[in-house]
């Protein structure tokens, strides 16, 4: 069994890249689109 553990680091590294259709040069965390991750251990949570 393969488990891959998502840090809360890595998914601000990827919204960093995460660029604005509109104004392609700013990100949505540039934008303040994004405020807060939250990272959960268990599999599926609602």
């Amino acid at each position: 069994m393969v488990t891959n553990t998502i840090s809360e680091a890595y998914v601000w590294e990827l919204l960093a890249q995460v660029n604005d259709p509109e104004v392609p040069v700013l990100s949505v965390l540039d934008l303040g689109i994004v405020r807060a991750v939250t990272v959960s251990l268990t599999a599926n949570e609602n």
